[in-house]
């Protein structure tokens, strides 16, 4: 079971647009947290982890890369799409990853002449945007993601009203834009 229904029957659209938002900010609170692991153990930061936990900044100022949110969610619906042929989704995944990555890095340097990863010196990158290790890792991530996370987080996400789900994401999408403008402002007088 991903999201399609409850015990109680089928999910409504809204109930099923609540959930997929908070999907999309927990795998964007995930994801930050994956960077900041991937940080700390290999460049050499000399502080400790917790010091890390509170001072890693990404694209944003609040613990979320939206890139995984972003990346996460379109996984859902392709998995939904094409649930029980696997080796499909797996291929369809690495082409999500691909897009997803490498039009996040571009328009990020498009637009604030900056790049926050670069797999130049990797095996069958692509203008240093993304790489073959990358893709398939996110790949295999994702498809690990959708069948043993996701059902999970979704799970604890239904046992919530529908008020309170209302009210998580009106908060959390609150906060998330707010960081987004005032990151943005600041990467743009940057």
């Amino acid at each position: 079971m991903i999201i399609h229904r409850r015990k109680t029957g089928p999910v409504s659209k809204s109930d099923d647009r609540l959930t997929l938002m908070l999907l999309f900010y927990i795998a964007a609170v995930c994801g930050w947290l994956w960077e900041v692991l991937v940080y700390w153990g290999t460049s050499g930061f000399g502080g400790s982890l917790t010091e890390l936990l509170v001072f890693y900044r990404g694209v944003l100022h609040g613990p979320w890369a939206p890139i995984y949110g972003t990346g996460g969610i379109l996984l859902v619906l392709l998995y939904r799409a094409v649930q029980e042929r696997k080796g499909y989704f797996f291929i369809a995944a690495m082409a999500v990853c691909m897009v997803v990555e490498y039009g996040t890095s571009w328009i990020l340097e498009v637009f604030f002449h900056a790049r926050w990863w670069d797999y130049s010196g990797q095996f069958l990158n692509l203008h240093g945007r993304i790489c073959f290790v990358s893709i398939v890792g996110f790949s295999l991530i994702g498809l690990w993601a959708v069948q043993a996370v996701v059902p999970v987080c979704a799970g604890w996400i239904q046992k919530l009203t529908y008020e309170t789900r209302k009210r998580l994401c009106l908060l959390v999408s609150l906060l998330f834009f707010l960081d987004v403008i005032v990151s943005v402002y600041k990467l743009s007088i940057s």
